[in-house]
């Protein structure tokens, strides 16, 4: 039940407290896709590895807290709701670091103990059907 509070008083907490202006949702917006350019940037540079991939992650992350703060309000939040997306990120980038490593951590094709596949002769498509076998001569 709220509690009534005397007249010309407002509680220290207000919702209007936490509307931010257009003006912060347009530079937040500018940033956003300052940094989906960058990503793309980054891909033209040639780099080693998986440093790419490293690198487009990076940008991602920042992004995900640009988004989660400003546009789901979690800037002017309570506590509880910032510990909730805290732990989801940490489980989720707990998840991804294992994922990332466990791929790059495998053998390539090239060094697999399975043999090639033959060479299939592919005349056979240019026909759109294979030939009739003749039939034997009786």
């Amino acid at each position: 039940m709220a509690t009534p509070h005397a007249a010309g008083t407002e509680p220290a907490h207000s919702h209007a407290t936490h509307h931010a202006s257009a003006a912060r949702y347009f530079v937040v917006w500018i940033a956003l896709l300052t940094l989906t350019v960058t990503t793309f940037g980054v891909s033209r540079i040639p780099m080693s590895g998986h440093m790419h991939l490293a690198a487009a992650i990076f940008i991602a992350c920042i992004k995900v807290f640009l988004v989660a703060c400003f546009f789901m309000h979690l800037w002017g939040s309570e506590g509880t709701n910032k510990l909730v997306f805290g732990v989801s990120f940490f489980f989720v980038a707990t998840l991804l670091f294992f994922v990332l490593a466990d791929v790059a951590t495998r053998f390539t094709l090239t060094n697999s103990r399975i043999r090639p596949l033959p060479d299939i002769d592919q005349s056979i498509l240019q026909h759109q059907r294979p030939p009739s076998p003749e039939a034997p001569a009786k």
